[in-house]
This record gives C-alpha cells, sequence and structure tokens, in this order.
C-alpha cells in the first residue's frame, strides 16, 4: 500500500511524455483528419453558406474554450502544487535544498523550473490533444445524429408515400448510405491518428484515477497536512477523475449514437414492409439491405490499438474496477490495523 503514494504521481507525470511520443509519430497527419471532419460536419448541416461557417467558427471557438480553460485550471492547479512543497519543505525560491539529504544539484528556482518545463508543460499538451480527439467524437455524433434525424423522418413519410413516389425514397436512402461511408471513412482516419494516444492515455489515467482514490482512503491526514497541500489534492483529484473517466462520455455517446443507426433502419424495414414486398421496391430494399449489413458490422467506434474500445461497457467497468479496488484496500488497512 506504501506504493500508492508516488503512483498516481508516476502516472500522471508519465502521461505527458508518454502521450506526447505517441503522438509525434501520426502528426503529418492531425491537420488533414481536422480538415476532413470541418469538411464533414458541412456537408452534414441542413444550414448552408454563411450559416454553414458561422456554425463551425462555434465549434472552433469551443475548442478554443474548453482548451483555455483546462490549461488556466492547470496553471492554478500546479500554483498550489509549489506553493505548498515550498511551505512543507522550509524553503524559499532561492534557497534550501530540495534534494535533501543529498548535497544540493540545483536551487529552487531552477529545480521548479525543469519539473514544470519537463512535467506539467508536457502533461497539459497531452490535455489538449486529449481535448482534439472528443471534439472528434463530438463531430462524428453531430453526423450520425443527423442521420438518425433523416432516417426517422423517412419512416414517418414512406408510408405515406405511393409507389410512384418510390424512387424519391431510394434516392434518399442511398444518400444515407453515402453520408454513413463518409462517417466511417472519417471515424478510421480519427483512429488510425489518436488510437495508440486513446490506448496509452486510458490505461495511464486510469491507473492515476484508482491510485489516487485509494490515497485518499488510505492517506487523507497526509494529503490534507496544511491548507495549500489540500487545495492542491482537492484541484488534482477532480483533473484525475475528469481524465480517467468523464474523458470517456464524449467517446461512447458517439458509440451509442452510431448504434441508432441500425435500429432506425430495422424501424424503417418493419413501415416500409409492403413497398418492400412490390416489384417496384426492388432497388430500396437492395438498398436497405446493403445500409444494414454496414452499419450492423461496420461500427463507428473510437478505439485504441484494437485492444480499449470506448463504449458504455468501458465506462462503467472503469469505475466498478475503481470501487472494487478501493474496497478490497480499506479491507486489507482494517486488518492490517
Amino acid at each position: 500500500m506504501d506504493m500508492m503514494l508516488s503512483l498516481p504521481y508516476v502516472a500522471v507525470s508519465l502521461r505527458g511524455a508518454a502521450t506526447l511520443t505517441v503522438i509525434l509519430f501520426t502528426r503529418h497527419r492531425l491537420a488533414n483528419i481536422l480538415q476532413k471532419l470541418n469538411s464533414l460536419l458541412a456537408r452534414s448541416l441542413i444550414v448552408s453558406g454563411p450559416n454553414t461557417q458561422r456554425y463551425i467558427r462555434r465549434w472552433r471557438l469551443q475548442i478554443s474554450f474548453v482548451s483555455v480553460f483546462f490549461i488556466a485550471y492547470l496553471s492554478a492547479t500546479e500554483y498550489f502544487n509549489i506553493t505548498g512543497t515550498i511551505k512543507q519543505m522550509n524553503l524559499t525560491w532561492t534557497e534550501g535544498n530540495m534534494y535533501d539529504p543529498l548535497p544540493p544539484i540545483f536551487p529552487v528556482w531552477l529545480s521548479m523550473g525543469f519539473y514544470e518545463t519537463f512535467l506539467e508543460v508536457t502533461f497539459m499538451l497531452s490535455i489538449q490533444v486529449s481535448i482534439l480527439l472528443i471534439f472528434s467524437a463530438l463531430v462524428l455524433t453531430a453526423c450520425t445524429d443527423r442521420i438518425n434525424d433523416n432516417l426517422r423522418l423517412q419512416t414517418e413519410i414512406t408510408v405515406s408515400k405511393k409507389l410512384d413516389d418510390l424512387w424519391k425514397s431510394t434516392e434518399c436512402l442511398e444518400d444515407l448510405l453515402h453520408q454513413h461511408a463518409e462517417v466511417m471513412d472519417a471515424c478510421k482516419n480519427v483512429n488510425a491518428v489518436f488510437g495508440l494516444f486513446f490506448a496509452v492515455a486510458y490505461c495511464l489515467d486510469f491507473l492515476a484515477l484508482v491510485s489516487y482514490v485509494t490515497n485518499w482512503l488510505l492517506n487523507t491526514a497526509l494529503m490534507l497536512d496544511n491548507l495549500w497541500s489540500a487545495v492542491y489534492e482537492v484541484l488534482i483529484t477532480i483533473n484525475v477523475v475528469v481524465c480517467g473517466g468523464m474523458f470517456l462520455i464524449p467517446l461512447f455517446r458517439m458509440h451509442d449514437h452510431a448504434l441508432e443507426i441500425y435500429e432506425g433502419l430495422c424501424n424503417y424495414a418493419d413501415a416500409a414492409v409492403p413497398v418492400l414486398q412490390s416489384d417496384q421496391g426492388n432497388q430500396l430494399r437492395r438498398t436497405l439491405h446493403l445500409f444494414m449489413h454496414k452499419s450492423r458490422n461496420q461500427h463507428i467506434i473510437i478505439q485504441g490499438w484494437h485492444t480499449v474500445y470506448a463504449t458504455r461497457h468501458l465506462f462503467v467497468a472503469t469505475f466498478t474496477i475503481c470501487v472494487s479496488f478501493v474496497v478490497v484496500a480499506h479491507e486489507v488497512l482494517q486488518k492490517s490495523r
């Protein structure tokens, strides 16, 4: 259990360097995939012209706002961390030895500068990449919602259509099939760029989440040693919970909304049974079967290197394992006392 004291800090420190190293190898494709997502979002909207550009600019402003917010939040967290460390060790910015009992190697201000540059700055940059992944998932969610809305609309009006209007239904369904193929292609590109990043980030965030929650259980008095440390521990815990669990919500929601496409096609098929059984409905029937086959077997999902899949099950399993581990740690602690 003593290992739990330092394990969360190791995981958080490794997150920045490890994830940025991974994304370094796919950086040349990052700008291309973001441009494709912008085009896909614009084509999936009902509005056109200046309204489309205004909508896309709003998405970009939202990304910028969230990025600036997290930078400010993490900067405030580090302020409390540095201030609490200096006070706890009875140091000043120019006097003292952070390496006691070893001889002083660097002055305090230089040691803190190294720490912020190589650990915290890289962590902040890795969070920015995570935000890009989240907004990529939100764009794909918006596109799948557009397909689902059109499917519901087509289901409502197909029953009342005459056989002479079948070509309109077929044309609409083929257009939705094309949109689905574009979303699938965009999702594959997102996984190619962010897949390994997502797997590494999730594993380190999960490790930090489990060990940090256990720390609160085992070492509450030590973590709340002084006011500065208490504020820092609360802020970093919120950050760990957000990265370790809440980070998954937009990703698994994208998968949930994509699963609704197959359900919508089944409802469409039930509503259009008389039309599909007619001789004139052959083309519509072939298009519908192809669409159902693709939506059932080709999943729109964020996956990390074919090992970690962003689904609702992963989200539930993350917190279930976390709670279970805390309960086991609590029992072990009680028996040791």
